[in-house]
């Protein structure tokens, strides 16, 4: 027989040497719309980084995917908690730039980086 995985959440949720700090959780996360079989039922939760925002378009396509992990990690019966994560990103004229650059030089015209700042200034 296999022993019982000693999870990380057990200290949060399940604690009864700090019950005080037990009680804080739980009453947090079932604010936040978890159950208590779910915390407290023996389930890995598994962390979910979520880089989507209005100020990043680029990763707007992780909505759905995040929606496809969530539902795998449920059927193999963990409890899924998604939590945001700033966007790593270039400036916001960026993809611009990228795109009046390659406007104006067609794909598989091969440029230094040198050669590419010193076009983009003349370009301006």
């Amino acid at each position: 027989t296999r022993k019982p995985l000693k999870l990380r959440s057990q200290n949060w949720f399940g604690n009864p040497g700090n019950a005080d700090l037990t009680a804080l959780y739980l009453e947090r996360y079932l604010n936040y719309g978890f159950t208590r079989g779910e915390l407290q039922g023996g389930k890995p939760i598994i962390g979910i980084a979520q880089t989507d925002s209005d100020l990043s378009p680029c990763n707007r396509a992780h909505v759905d995917l995040v929606k496809r992990v969530k539902d795998g990690i449920t059927a193999a019966e963990g409890v899924p908690l998604e939590f945001p994560v700033h966007p790593i990103q270039e400036g916001p004229d960026a993809p611009i730039v990228r795109y009046r650059f390659h406007t104006y030089n067609p794909p598989g015209t091969h440029w230094s980086e040198r050669q590419k700042r010193e076009r983009l200034f003349q370009q301006a």
